[in-house]
């Protein structure tokens, strides 16, 4: 299935063709993973003299610029951008399903990615942690894209044992806009980026 995130690394791909002059097959284009994957391919076929970091910067600006994407505004080469499909989705959210591959992006206001600021330490959580009330809050949520019971979900959490102040804060912070991908909700059900460590419970 084409995701948001294919999509995306072929508007980069032909963006870079018309400024680099630079070509590039689509087995290398699927396989980006970072920054520092886009600018070395490119780099490599160019057929203007380009080091890397400059490529770097050219595709950190146009995602900041066009995507909304302020959080590569301070990222390194080796920034990752594309391996985390919830991430990617939000910060490329301006490209719809509909739109076709090619056209320009066009800016959009990204709302607050809650699936960003994911702890990178968190994988999974104990089965405890996962009672009935937890799950079904969850799949309620993950279903409706309604995220007003997080809140609720904190407290069942919380009473199933749940200390990690990350994750409940994450469920109680009244200034967070939550979006499909909610890095909480995936995690309670394996979902997302936690597909791999659900199976390992």
């Amino acid at each position: 299935m084409f995701s948001y995130v294919d999509l995306v690394r072929v508007q980069i791909s032909l963006m870079a063709e018309e400024r680099f002059a630079a070509t590039i097959p689509d087995e290398v284009i699927d396989n980006w993973v970072t920054l520092g994957d886009v600018a070395r391919s490119v780099a490599e076929r160019a057929d203007t003299m380009v080091v890397e970091s400059d490529v770097v910067d050219w595709v950190r600006t146009l995602l900041v610029e066009q995507c909304g994407a302020a959080e590569l505004a301070q990222a390194g080469p080796e920034f990752d951008i594309f391996s985390d499909y919830d991430r990617a989705t939000s910060w490329f959210f301006s490209l719809g399903q509909n739109e076709r591959v090619g056209t320009p992006i066009q800016p959009r206001t990204i709302p607050s990615n809650c699936a960003y600021n994911a702890p990178s330490d968190l994988k999974t959580i104990p089965s405890a942690w996962r009672t009935e009330t937890v799950v079904l809050l969850s799949r309620q949520m993950l279903a409706s894209a309604d995220f007003s019971a997080l809140p609720l979900l904190a407290d069942a959490l919380q009473d199933a044992g749940c200390d990690s102040e990350v994750l409940l804060h994450h469920c109680r912070d009244l200034k967070a806009t939550h979006t499909r991908g909610c890095w909480v909700v995936d995690l309670v059900l394996g979902e997302g980026r936690y597909r791999a460590e659900a199976g390992e419970r």
